[in-house]
């Protein structure tokens, strides 16, 4: 059963990628949009605090803030009191842009929980938390010198301040 039901995953998670790349936000703007979420709702935020809401690492926000800002979508300011503190802010064009982001991924999720009825997506949610609460458990069991060493891609291993774990 275990066996049937992580293949079921799987295949949902290829769909999902499918999906994605019809939808159009496969190409990378989804982190772009995320971003852009959070700053939205944390007008000001800091860089810092941008890295520890998306569990992002310190030069990929850099990066991906700096593309924001060359699309005119969101300006960093120095704090008054330490230069070295950045503030960000949406501008007026960032908004328009999240906006429209918030628009398209609301008519993308109608039409992918539109098969299940809202209970099922209240179970889905449940089921899907506990498996993720579970992996998180079991990662954070693991000693630092049994994790595979591999490339690391951006989520999941920067805890912030101090570095990798």
């Amino acid at each position: 059963m275990q066996t049937e039901l992580y293949a079921a995953l799987s295949r949902l998670e290829r769909q999902l990628h499918r999906a994605r790349l019809r939808w159009g936000d496969a190409d990378g703007c989804r982190g772009q949009y995320r971003l852009l979420d959070v700053i939205g709702t944390q007008e000001g935020i800091i860089q810092r605090e941008l890295c520890l809401a998306l569990d992002m690492r310190p030069s990929s926000v850099t990066d991906a803030l700096r593309k924001l800002e060359i699309q005119g979508w969101i300006k960093r300011c120095p704090d008054a009191k330490d230069q070295r503190v950045q503030h960000v802010y949406l501008t007026d064009r960032g908004r328009a842009e999240l906006l429209a982001s918030q628009k398209r991924q609301t008519q993308q999720l109608v039409q992918l929980f539109s098969p299940l009825e809202p209970d099922e997506i209240k179970e889905f949610l449940r089921l899907a938390e506990k498996l993720a609460s579970g992996l998180e458990r079991a990662a954070l069991a693991q000693r630092e010198d049994e994790l595979p060493r591999r490339r690391h891609r951006g989520f999941g291993g920067w805890k912030g301040g101090c570095g990798w774990r």
